[in-house]
């Protein structure tokens, strides 16, 4: 599951019952408000909440916790084999698989970290949910992401 794909049913419900014609494609939140801004596009959704744009309007439609996730063979998952719950301090030192594309007004997971004075070991980057896993069990690494577990 990716965090478009938990919201993409509903949109494409509502769309659907409407007659709306859908595009659904991937994109850079600077390339999607440029799309916007040059009236490429009517509208658009990201899942990185944005200050506001000359000319283009936003709101935030959902907001969403986040969890660590960690490989099986991790040094947090030794450590915490039973823990539900972690603080950002737990993740000190550990091998960290990070998101490829930065919120572009500062990467949230650098600055979570920032804020708690942890640094991570980080040894690789994905796009995607669908590339993710792959690394974090290769490099035994934990990752913090969006919660999408149904609810």
């Amino acid at each position: 599951p990716t965090l478009s794909m938990s919201l993409l049913g509903g949109i494409a419900q509502d769309a659907a019952a409407t007659d709306l014609k859908l595009v659904v494609g991937f994109g850079g939140s600077h390339e999607l408000m440029r799309q916007v801004q040059t009236r490429q596009q009517d509208l658009v959704l990201d899942f990185t909440p944005l200050p506001p744009h000359e000319g283009v309007d936003t709101e935030s439609l959902l907001r969403m916790s986040f969890v660590v996730i960690a490989g099986p063979d991790s040094a947090l998952a030794k450590a915490h084999p039973s823990r539900r719950s972690l603080d950002v301090k737990d993740l000190q030192g550990q091998r960290f698989v990070d998101w490829l594309r930065d919120d572009p007004y500062g990467g949230a997971n650098s600055a979570r970290f920032a804020a708690h004075g942890v640094s991570v070991t980080e040894v690789g980057r994905v796009e995607s949910f669908l590339h993710l896993y792959e690394l974090l069990r290769a490099y035994k690494a934990c990752t913090i992401a969006p919660d999408v577990r149904p609810t």
